[in-house]
C-alpha cells in the first residue's frame, strides 16, 4: 500500500529531474500521447488510486445531480453521499508512517477500477484527479511553491499525439484544481504530524474522527473549499487541544 509519500510530493524539481528519467514540464511544455480508450489504466492496477475529499465530493455531486444509476457487480446502486460512494466502491486504511486515513478506489476485483464498465469510467466527466491528470504526475516544491508535471506514458496505441500540459489541463477541468491540492498537502502534512505525536491508542481514537472530518463532512449543496478549510482547522484545534490539555476526541 501506498502512503504519505505519495500524498506530499516534496522533492525540488531539480532533484526530481536528476532522479529519474522523467522530464518536470511547465503548463507550455509538451508531451506525446493519445487517449485510445482501451480501458488499460484502469485494469490489472498493482498501484493504488488515492482519492482526495474534493474528488469525493465532485464524483457524488456529478452522480446524484445527473441520477446516474451506476452499475457494480451488475447491480444498480443509488448513491446519494459520500459515504455510501466509498461504501460501494473504496476502501480506506490507515497510513503505515503517515498514520492518516487515505482512501482508494476498490481495485480487489484483479485489480480493476469500479468505475470502470464498457473501457469508459462511469462517472467521467468528474473521475478522480489522479485519473483525469493521466499520463501526467505532478509536482510540488513547497520551499518554492512551485507547481509542475511531468509525463511518463505507459500506454496509448496508434499514432501519439503531441500535446500541450496547459490544453491537457483544461480538457480534463483541472486548470482550478491546484489550488486545493496545494492546500490539501499541506494541511496533510501538518495533521500528519500531530497524529505522530500520538500513542497508538490514541491514534485509534482518533482515527475515525480524522476519516469522517476529513473525507466525509460535506454538504454537497455548498462550495467545497470553506468546508474543508473548515474541516482541516476542526481536526488540527482538536489534535491541538488533545496534545497539549489532553481534551476529549469527541
Amino acid at each position: 500500500m501506498q502512503d504519505i509519500k505519495e500524498i506530499i510530493v516534496a522533492l525540488s524539481l531539480q532533484e526530481y529531474n536528476n532522479k529519474t528519467s522523467c522530464k518536470a514540464l511547465n503548463k507550455d511544455d509538451t508531451f506525446d500521447f493519445e487517449c485510445s480508450s482501451c480501458g488499460g489504466c484502469c485494469r490489472n492496477r498493482e498501484v493504488d488510486i488515492l482519492l482526495n475529499p474534493f474528488d469525493l465530493y465532485r464524483a457524488t455531486n456529478y452522480i446524484k445531480s445527473l441520477n446516474l444509476d451506476l452499475q457494480i457487480g451488475g447491480l444498480p446502486v443509488n448513491m446519494v453521499s459520500i459515504e455510501s460512494f466509498i461504501n460501494c466502491f473504496c476502501d480506506w486504511y490507515e497510513g503505515e508512517s503517515s498514520k492518516l486515513p487515505i482512501v482508494t478506489l476498490d481495485l480487489s476485483n484483479a485489480g480493476t477500477c469500479p468505475l470502470l464498465k464498457d473501457n469508459r469510467c462511469q462517472i467521467q466527466e468528474a473521475k478522480p484527479h489522479i485519473c483525469s491528470l493521466y499520463p501526467l504526475g505532478f509536482l510540488i516544491d513547497f520551499e518554492t511553491g512551485e507547481y509542475s508535471y511531468y509525463s511518463k506514458p505507459t500506454c496509448g496505441k496508434g499514432t501519439l499525439q503531441k500535446q500541450t500540459v496547459k490544453k491537457w489541463l483544461k480538457n480534463a477541468a483541472l486548470l482550478d484544481y491546484e489550488d486545493f491540492i496545494v492546500m490539501w498537502h499541506k494541511q496533510t502534512h501538518l495533521i500528519c504530524l500531530w497524529l505522530k505525536e500520538l500513542d497508538e491508542w490514541d491514534r485509534i481514537k482518533f482515527i475515525d474522527f480524522v476519516f469522517r472530518t476529513l473525507y466525509l463532512n460535506y454538504d454537497l449543496n455548498q462550495d467545497f473549499l470553506p468546508q474543508f478549510e473548515r474541516n482541516c482547522k476542526t481536526i488540527l484545534d482538536k489534535l491541538n487541544r488533545y496534545c497539549t490539555m489532553g481534551y476529549k476526541v469527541v
